[in-house]
């Protein structure tokens, strides 16, 4: 299960805003056995960040207002959104070192690019733009040797 019980999700809050086992372990109303496991457990495989939102009639907790608990998840999602962009740089960092052995091996990284897109359109559309491709340069007299579209 994604996230636990409400006792897991308190402790994990406690633990995550500073509270010492002991004291985390008794707001959660857990034995201290069991949020030492727990805790063991999630140091090993860290939950994902919605295991620490509130569920339940016990939202927002007690002691805490709305505006808090939104603050909370506001700033979750930033962070999150965040690591997620820096995967997406080093993705764009990965796929432009592709394009650069491809062009060390001989090939256009700009015509693999266009490959890219015309790979990534359904045929029915690629079909469409080639057909008023054809017809635009039909109108300024510019005939193509070889056929745009390839036999799937």
């Amino acid at each position: 299960m994604i996230g636990g019980s409400q006792q897991a999700r308190i402790l994990r809050r406690a633990l995550r805003d500073g509270m010492d086992i002991e004291a985390a372990a008794e707001a959660a109303g857990m034995p201290l056995a069991e949020a030492r496991l727990q805790q063991r457990e999630e140091e090993r495989n860290p939950p994902p960040p919605e295991a620490f939102e509130m569920i339940g009639h016990n939202y927002p907790p007690k002691g805490q207002t709305m505006t808090a608990t939104a603050d909370d998840r506001l700033r979750l999602l930033i962070e999150r959104i965040e690591r997620l962009e820096e995967e997406r740089k080093g993705i764009g960092e990965d796929i432009k070192d592709v394009f650069a052995e491809a062009k060390s091996v001989g090939f256009d990284p700009a015509i693999m690019r266009k490959v890219l897109k015309l790979r990534k359109m359904k045929p029915e559309h690629r079909a469409e733009m080639d057909a008023v491709l054809a017809s635009y340069l039909n109108a300024v007299n510019l005939q193509l040797d070889l056929p745009l579209a390839v036999a799937a």
